[in-house]
């Protein structure tokens, strides 16, 4: 809920509540404009359903800046794809109504969402106010965790658990959190990371072991970035096909297409830079195969000795990866 004027008139609805109705296939009636109050995934989600049950215009309003919008920047490009119209850095002032109906959305321009600590503190330019004519609105901000019966556990200043971030235990010792509770709206995938690594703590903790030097994952580690070995073309990734515009906004079918037997088999001769294995090396005694003596390496990597090599093309026929291919000129 948010303090608004005009919030309890009949066609505003929120964001989780309509979502749910729509998956569960139930008629909605939106009128044909639509505004949606977020920046957000769900927000997002909500003007992609609003385009497929009808609504000609859908207009996604926030307080956030293009760059600032929260949603996932592929989602946001799929939506005005279908032609839902961004407006950021607007907040809502007020619904507009008449005779008890929404007519619009009174909105005022935002000139910064977020105080110097990182919390949402919006502030407004004076004199900015402008308006959207609207049939229906969609408030998808301010969603937040019930709290209910966890109120000795202390909390951040953005509304979630304050935990160790190597263990996940919260205030209370032997009471751990994870997923959004901790981390604010993110991924499924981030909540299944943090959810493993609070039973890891779990264990731990139930066996009185040391619940950092025990553990076997460390969290936020960053990814060890390896530069390509010398020959070794970088290609792109395939562009996965998927529903034209057009077709995509009439139906809440799977968007995305799969690859077409062409696209994946030029997807998986993408080299990932693995073959270090050495096995053309130790297994075959080739004296043009030698190791690398790149120092901007971090690993050894095979290469071949142009000047030693004589063609024979059996070290293409051993290799287990078939990373080694001989070319005929």
């Amino acid at each position: 809920m948010i303090n608004l004027e005009g919030i309890d008139v009949k066609g505003v609805l929120y964001g989780l509540p309509f979502l749910r109705e729509v998956k569960k296939g139930k008629s909605m009636n939106l009128g044909d404009r639509v505004i949606v109050i977020g920046g957000g995934n769900v927000a997002v989600d909500c003007a992609q359903s609003a385009i497929r049950l009808g609504a000609k215009e859908v207009y996604m309003v926030c307080l956030e800046s293009r760059d600032e919008m929260p949603a996932h920047e592929w989602q946001l490009q799929e939506a005005v794809e279908e032609g839902v119209k961004l407006c950021p850095s607007l907040g809502p002032n007020r619904i507009l109504t008449k005779d008890g109906k929404i007519v619009g959305l009174e909105t005022i321009a935002c000139t910064c969402v977020f105080d110097s600590e990182g919390k949402i503190c919006p502030q407004f330019a004076e004199n900015t106010e402008s308006e959207i004519e609207a049939d229906t609105i969609i408030i998808a901000i301010g969603q937040e965790p019930d709290f209910s019966g966890f109120e000795k556990i202390e909390k951040t200043p953005f509304k979630t658990f304050k935990v160790n971030p190597e263990t996940l235990e919260t205030s209370i010792p032997g009471v751990f959190a994870a997923g959004d509770i901790i981390n604010g709206p993110a991924s499924f995938v981030e909540a299944v990371q943090t959810g493993h690594m609070a039973a890891e703590s779990i264990d731990l903790f139930v066996r009185d072991k040391d619940l950092i030097q025990e553990r076997k994952e460390v969290r936020n580690q960053p990814l060890e970035v390896r530069p390509f070995p010398r020959g070794i073309i970088q290609k792109k990734r395939q562009t996965m096909p998927v529903l034209k515009p057009e077709k995509r906004k009439k139906t809440f079918d799977e968007i995305f297409l799969g690859y077409p037997e062409e696209l994946a088999v030029e997807e998986a001769k993408r080299c990932l830079n693995c073959a270090i294995c050495g096995y053309c090396i130790e297994n075959f005694g080739c004296i043009a195969i030698v190791w690398t003596d790149n120092l901007d390496l971090p690993d050894r990597s095979p290469e071949i000795d142009l000047a030693l090599c004589v063609g024979c093309g059996v070290c293409g026929q051993i290799c287990p990866h078939k990373a080694i291919e001989e070319i005929k000129k």
